[in-house]
């Protein structure tokens, strides 16, 4: 059908999946609305996904336009600060009690015999660090899709490092060499939890931005940068 195709295409079919599923909240008419149009796909289309029915097909129409206005101009930056900035405090707050829980074992790249040994606490936050990666790829994700268009004078977007770490140049001053395979980075492993763990003991401020606050790491940390009137 192609309005659950335009939501797919918009990022609304990927940031209702990431909600359902517990990654992050979004407000529940956002929810309802994409629940009342997969019921009008499973309803009224044929086998070659077309809606015969004119007023199911309106019915569908002013449901994706009211999905597609839920992330428009600047509801998308409410979105990321109401729901997915929060979503990743509290993955963050997990994540260093993990860390702390597993011990010596937080600093293991990979699984080794002598954890099943240890207490089931330490076992378990062994488990969740190991599979962390996937909540966090969720959350960076839906931080991408709300992010869509958005312009800073940060010349690497999206994919910035202070896009990911805020005060990244004080932990890391050669932050950018070490961006381009010039330098080293300080942790031991590119491992997600060993990384993180690195990341979070030693101050760093790990965030999903909004174009304004990129813009003023950018800023502050690239004092030469001049922004376009």
């Amino acid at each position: 059908m192609k309005q659950i195709e335009d939501m797919k295409q918009h990022g609304i079919a990927g940031l209702v999946t990431a909600a359902r599923e517990g990654v992050h909240t979004l407000p529940q008419e956002i929810i309802d609305d994409y629940a009342a149009l997969e019921a009008i796909e499973a309803e009224h289309t044929d086998r070659h996904g077309r809606i015969s029915d004119p007023q199911a097909v309106q019915a569908a129409d002013r449901l994706a336009e009211r999905l597609g206005r839920a992330k428009a101009w600047g509801n998308a930056n409410a979105l990321l600060v109401g729901h997915v900035q929060p979503a990743l405090t509290a993955f963050l707050a997990d994540l260093a009690a993990d860390l702390k829980t597993a011990g010596r074992h937080a600093v293991q790249p990979g699984a080794t015999i002598d954890m099943l040994t240890e207490p089931d606490d330490v076992r378990a936050a062994i488990v969740r660090l190991h599979s962390a990666i996937t909540v966090y790829g969720r959350l960076r994700a839906s931080w991408e899709i709300l992010r869509r268009g958005t312009q800073t004078t940060d010349p690497l977007g999206l994919n910035s490092p202070l896009a990911e770490i805020g005060n990244l140049p004080d932990l890391v001053p050669d932050w950018q060499p070490a961006y381009y395979g010039r330098a080293p980075w300080p942790w031991q492993s590119t491992v997600f939890h060993v990384r993180m763990g690195w990341l979070l003991a030693n101050g760093a401020h790990i965030w999903l931005p909004t174009p304004a606050e990129q813009e003023a790491a950018w800023r502050k940390h690239n004092p030469a940068a001049k922004v376009a009137a």
